[in-house]
């Protein structure tokens, strides 16, 4: 084999083997980028749609819990007692998911402290204990 014979044999492995190596070596890089940027991406929104079911289900119980109270007294009815119990574990655990997405973000966990001490607050207020004539009217309030 001659010089130029070698130097014709070395430009062509470079033409047919090295540079589409290399090109493909260069895409899979790029797509391994890619995956993993479109990989965060899904996370964040995934991690944004569970919050904002949370937050949906927490303003669920949060009416739930009004309503209930407000039936019963208008009504009296002991019923109504027992679903405020069963919304205030429902909210617990609703506020313990949403305070586990919001990991060590400060804003959001602020957020939850005080939408759970609002809660408590509500919850403090004089019992719904009152007395309620024919038209729907409070005559009195314990």
């Amino acid at each position: 084999m001659t010089k130029t014979d070698y130097s014709n044999f070395a430009l062509l492995v470079r033409q047919v083997i090295v540079v589409p190596i290399v090109v493909t070596v260069a895409l899979s890089g790029v797509l391994l980028v890619e995956a993993l940027y479109l990989h965060r991406s899904m996370e964040r929104a995934t991690s944004a749609g569970q919050a904002i079911e949370g937050s949906q289900a927490l303003r669920e119980v949060i009416v739930a819990r009004d309503s209930a109270r407000a039936s019963y007294v208008a009504s009296g009815d002991e019923r109504f007692l027992r679903q405020l119990k069963e919304d205030e574990i429902r909210f617990t655990k609703d506020l313990q998911s949403l305070t586990e997405l919001a990991g060590n973000n400060a804003e959001q966990q602020r957020m939850l402290a005080q939408i759970a001490s609002n809660y408590q607050e509500a919850e403090s207020l004089p019992s719904a204990q009152r007395t309620v004539d024919n038209s729907g009217n409070a005559l009195q309030e314990e």
